[in-house]
């Protein structure tokens, strides 16, 4: 298989002249998969860059550093041409994506919708889901960028509903969103459970896939006709698919609580020790991270 190469660029914001005497502080950090592209706004090496351009000592990010001074290869996960796996979630601080109990009636469990309380009020979230007005804040570009070109999305059973066992042919189970998902793309469900694909309003199409993680992506890259897949979640799929080492991008939407218990999102999955912290920003009540996953790498 033909290996794409990644870049770690590191950018400094003066003069490359001093680059033995000053410190790794006055340098902002990006990384790139290697497609060319003539945009100015990404850096030169790379079509579509996993970061922007981080200023040292702050939460804010920029387009458009200065020359680079020093390029270090990595290789990429991804095939060239092949679109990327990039998982989202929410989390609290200790480390839950749903919280205790969990039911029909209560799918995220005990307290858990409060982990997605941050992007509710959103106006870029309540504007695909049919709901006018909303506000604009530090989180608003982060749901952009994670928004923008994604083709299909991979989900667990849980996420998509129904409860376990079966489907129930008398009274079909359509997913939480009613009958215009705000998906407006292919959707790809996890199950043990065989069912016809469902074909909903505005664009979306549920498909169910009994034959494992690696099958449900490779149905998900052919639908995204050349963009980008989301892995939408819940804990055990994203376990899934972080032990596998199929996850090439990696946002956490961190929210100040404790839950205490529910699903522990890396339980099992080991040691993550490709992870490569690419991207900060903070809002008033979350913070985003976003990594670039799996590949050996190292500086030097």
């Amino acid at each position: 298989m033909p290996l794409e190469i990644a870049e770690i660029v590191l950018w400094r914001l003066s003069d490359a002249a001093s680059l033995v005497t000053e410190p790794m502080s006055m340098w902002v950090v990006g990384a790139s998969y290697g497609r060319r592209s003539a945009d100015p706004g990404c850096s030169p090496y790379g079509e579509r860059a996993l970061v922007d351009f981080r200023r040292p000592h702050s939460s804010s990010w920029s387009k458009g550093a200065t020359q680079p001074a020093l390029i270090v290869p990595m290789v990429a996960k991804q095939e060239t041409g092949i679109s990327l796996l990039r998982f989202r979630i929410s989390m609290s601080l200790d480390g839950f994506v749903a919280g205790p109990n969990p039911s029909v009636q209560d799918p995220l469990g005990v307290g858990g919708e409060q982990l997605h309380e941050w992007v509710f009020p959103l106006e870029i979230w309540r504007r695909p889901h049919g709901l006018e007005g909303g506000v604009v804040n530090e989180s608003t570009p982060v749901m952009e960028e994670e928004q923008a070109n994604i083709g299909a999305t991979i989900m667990g059973r849980n996420m998509f509903g129904g409860g376990p066992g079966p489907w129930d042919e008398k009274d079909p189970w359509n997913g939480w969103w009613g009958s215009t998902p705000p998906f407006h793309h292919p959707v790809f469900v996890l199950t043990h459970h065989a069912r016809e694909t469902v074909v909903m309003e505005g664009g979306t199409r549920f498909t169910f896939v009994t034959d494992g993680t690696e099958s449900a992506l490779d149905q998900a890259r052919r639908a995204a006709g050349g963009k980008d897949v989301a892995l939408a979640g819940g804990a055990r799929v994203a376990q899934q698919y972080l032990k596998a080492g199929l996850v090439d991008e990696m946002q956490l939407h961190v929210v100040p609580m404790l839950l205490g218990g529910g699903a522990r999102l890396f339980e099992g999955v080991g040691a993550l020790r490709s992870l490569v912290l690419v991207k900060t920003a903070a809002a008033s009540d979350v913070v985003h991270l976003k990594f670039a996953v799996g590949g050996e790498w190292q500086v030097g």
